[in-house]
């Protein structure tokens, strides 16, 4: 009988998906994009723990009956690049599936608008972004009037006084990193340690907390005292397995004893509730400090995020207070609007701008660094501009070189950022969500009418690599096609502008990426310090030619996939070698 009810189960809910899925493509000719099918929805928590499994058996099945798998789950658009649009010839199509309506988008003005109606029109589905809420609601995660609030308390702290702080730390580290790649010769760890020298520069231009390099390297780090780790390898644990920690999140509301979690949920746990341990103290001390020296003493000086952030966030409390105070007096017993920051949203936005500012940052510089050693002229190319910008006065010792007079003149060390950015973008589509509105949308100059509860995605990496934007080889990692002007040295080059939509790493609209000078000032401060002194090679394997090593590190780095962010799948395969430049 039992076997009876679950036979029973199974084709009630067989069927549910079957009439969801006839529902779907209905709708889904009425919009009139090319439709392509797939009968599972890529966040189905059954297929999530089996489509790793399942999805080369589903390849192999004749007639192409499994070629929905090679869309079925969050990041398929890497290495897709435009190829799926080309064969559709469309810059938008709809793929139909049991869950929602999933709409891609590769026209740059039609990107374009729909960053721009973001806080409206195109919002973020709670579905997908509620599991970023690790430590509480933040920018990142929130629509309409509230991601306004958010917004407005936590844009300061991003100013060129905290760029100073990213561009002297950034120096410092990679001075650290890379002492220690020419004592290592043989270097597999690029990007495990792109990724720690990308934390400690977060940590002291966002916290005000700083580390060495070389302490990094220690196998038992000394911990304050009442804790079990240290602040950075708690948030080291968390950032480095995004998906274990939204994972736990989701299981810790389930009644599971602790004894019986996995180790790896276990040492989560622990990390989560060691972060947050110090976080609070942190916050708590900050506030400490503001209080005894008021915002015009020595701590409204500091430019760190947390204490800008705090100053901000405080002070909208306190106009509110009054405001509240003022209307009471005069009789008005309505409520004031929230206009600052609660705890909780003040610890959610320390945690994504570091969450999300180091993965992609780090990544950045792990892809560029192994491209310049399979691509050695580009060395050269950056090199000949150092040389120039730092031979003024501004001083050879990296330590000294000054942000103002330095980081505008690096325009080829940006392009290097640029180009790597264009192919391999941390973020490969921006999700964007209809919810219960029907909106218009302009395709390539046709209006089209988009249900309710459509998830559509802007595909950054199809925009990037699209040949009517970027020409027959924009599958090339070619740094050049960024410089408009380059003449003799004596002159500065000009980065070329690029039509709205068609290069969006960080996005655009209201919700570009508060981060995006961060990151820039970050990353050419540390490729200009590595190309001022160093030249970087690819380790030879066995009795490959020089030629061969580098064929063979491309295809590592090609083979990448979408973590929480764009990764390679596996890095430390690829062996590099740090020289001294000669004089």
């Amino acid at each position: 009988m039992l076997y009876f009810y679950i036979l029973i189960a199974f084709f009630s809910l067989a069927a549910w998906q079957g009439l969801k899925f006839y529902q779907n493509y209905k709708a889904a000719q009425k919009i009139g994009f090319p439709i392509l099918a797939s009968p599972v929805d890529k966040l189905n928590p059954f297929w999530l723990l089996t489509k790793d499994f399942l999805t080369p058996l589903l390849r192999c099945l004749p007639f192409g009956l499994g070629e929905f798998s090679q869309r079925a789950y969050m990041g398929w658009n890497f290495p897709d690049f435009y190829k799926t649009h080309a064969r559709l010839k469309s810059d938008a199509f709809t793929i139909v599936t049991p869950g929602e309506l999933e709409v891609y988008i590769a026209d740059p003005e039609s990107a374009e608008d729909i960053l721009k109606r973001a806080q409206t029109d195109f919002v973020k589905s709670p579905a997908l972004y509620d599991m970023l809420n690790l430590l509480g609601q933040n920018v990142n995660t929130t629509n309409g009037k509230t991601w306004q609030r958010h917004r407005r308390i936590t844009a300061p702290p991003f100013n060129e006084r905290n760029s100073v702080i990213v561009w002297q730390e950034a120096l410092k580290q990679t001075r650290e990193v890379l002492e220690f790649w020419e004592e290592l010769g043989n270097v597999r760890t690029t990007t495990d340690d792109s990724m720690t020298l990308a934390l400690h520069v977060l940590m002291a231009a966002s916290l005000g907390v700083n580390y060495s390099f070389r302490e990094s390297l220690n196998s038992k780090p000394q911990t304050t005292s009442g804790h079990t780790l240290t602040y950075r390898d708690a948030l080291n644990t968390i950032i480095r397995n995004m998906g274990l920690a939204i994972l736990f999140r989701m299981v810790e509301k389930l009644p599971i004893p602790n004894a019986m979690l996995p180790a790896k949920m276990k040492n989560m746990k622990l990390a989560l509730d060691e972060f947050y341990r110090y976080l609070t103290q942190m916050v708590k001390d900050e506030r400490v400090a503001i209080a005894s020296t008021g915002n015009t003493g020595s701590n409204a000086d500091k430019a760190n995020l947390m204490s800008v952030l705090l100053r901000s966030s405080d002070q909208a409390k306190e106009k509110a207070k009054a405001r509240a105070n003022l209307e009471a007096t005069m009789g008005n017993k309505s409520p004031t609007n929230i206009a600052y920051l609660s705890d909780e949203e003040v610890y959610g936005n320390l945690f994504i701008y570091n969450a999300a500012g180091h993965d992609t940052t780090a990544n950045t510089i792990s892809y560029a660094v192994t491209l310049l050693a399979i691509y050695p002229e580009w060395q050269k190319w950056i090199g000949e501009e150092v040389d120039k910008v730092f031979s003024d006065g501004v001083g050879k010792d990296a330590g000294q070189w000054d942000y103002e007079k330095s980081f505008p003149r690096l325009r080829k060390c940006q392009a290097i950022m640029f180009e790597t950015l264009r192919l391999y973008s941390p973020v490969v589509s921006v999700p964007r969500y209809t919810a219960h509105s029907r909106q218009k949308l302009s395709v390539n100059g046709k209006s089209y009418d988009i249900p309710p509860r459509t998830n559509i995605f802007v595909n950054i990496a199809a925009l990037h690599t699209n040949p009517r934007y970027w020409g027959n080889d924009a599958l090339a990692w070619r740094p050049s096609r960024w410089i408009t002007k380059s003449t003799s040295l004596d002159e500065d080059t000009i980065i070329e502008a690029q039509p709205p939509g068609v290069f969006i790493p960080w996005t655009s609209g209201p919700r570009v990426c508060p981060g995006k000078k961060f990151a820039q000032v970050e990353f050419v401060a540390v490729l200009a310090a590595m190309m001022s002194s160093w030249r970087v090679g690819v380790v030879r394997e066995g009795a490959e030619t020089q030629e061969q090593s580098r064929t063979r590190v491309l295809q590592i780095v090609q083979n990448s996939k979408v973590e929480f962010t764009l990764k390679m799948k596996k890095p430390n395969r690829v062996g590099l070698k740090w020289t001294r430049k000669s004089k």
